[in-house]
């Protein structure tokens, strides 16, 4: 199954009728999330790895879980102890081990991920680690952006791991692009509290009863089955369009599915 050339569809706002976003589907990847992107090249470019070893907030280990088991190839995980569970029937699913560890400090799970893998003689994939894969993004999806929708002149992110957006940054770095990223805590998703990585982006509040309207928005309307982080990004969008005119072109991503 094929990983990226995702679509890009123009969606109207829910807020105003008269507002249209952009929204990269990235659901559509073979695991249902963006992170298929970057599974796929640690797997290709690592073929002597039996094993690969990380910690991740839910897309990464699914990506790595399923392309993983494609090459008979093992993936592990350190997660919390409070992670979504539909996360983990999805890792589980697709074959990957989960180990829980009982830390509330993010860099001592991503420590212990990497003691475990030199232990057992896998690889340690780092996704957490500043700006490793910034440049893998950079030639990847933002050349896909750029192809598909070239006038685009704002991008809605959340900042994960900080890869992403940094390699779009990156990329459009002389195209007069902003870049908005959403500030939000809520108890179904945390953002911008993990990766503590340098992002010039404008921070946009949201309200956390927006995401789940529009997360049924975009299931009811379009038929677009997005996961809760690109609601969040899809709700984000929408609000940021409504202080611009229609000639705003802003993209965003559902970096995710159900």
């Amino acid at each position: 199954m094929e990983v990226g050339n995702t679509p890009i569809v123009p969606v109207i706002s829910m807020l105003d009728k008269e507002k249209t976003v952009y929204l990269k589907l990235e659901n559509k990847n073979p695991s249902g999330t963006i992170k298929d992107r970057l599974a796929k090249y640690i797997i290709l470019n690592n073929p002597d790895a039996s094993g690969f070893v990380d910690t991740s907030i839910g897309n990464f280990a699914v990506s790595m879980s399923w392309f993983a088991s494609l090459s008979d190839k093992k993936a592990f995980f350190l997660l919390y102890e409070n992670i979504n569970k539909e996360v983990v029937n999805k890792i589980r699913n697709f074959g990957g081990e989960i180990i829980y560890v009982n830390t509330e400090y993010f860099d001592r799970l991503s420590n212990q991920a990497r003691i475990y893998a030199e232990q057992y003689g896998y690889l340690y994939c780092g996704q957490f680690k500043s700006h490793k894969f910034d440049e893998f993004y950079k030639n990847d999806i933002a050349l896909e952006i750029k192809n598909q929708l070239p006038n685009v002149n704002k991008i809605v992110m959340i900042r994960g791991t900080g890869g992403i957006i940094n390699g779009l940054m990156s990329s459009f770095a002389d195209m007069n692009v902003q870049f908005y990223e959403p500030n939000i805590t809520s108890n179904k998703f945390e953002v911008n509290t993990i990766n503590k990585i340098e992002i010039n982006a404008n921070m946009i509040n949201i309200d956390v009863d927006l995401i789940d309207k529009v997360q049924k928005y975009l299931i009811q309307r379009y038929g677009i089955k997005s996961g809760y982080a690109g609601a969040i990004n899809t709700a984000t969008a929408m609000q940021l369009a409504q202080s611009f005119n229609n000639k705003e072109v802003i993209l965003t991503f559902v970096t995710d599915s159900i």
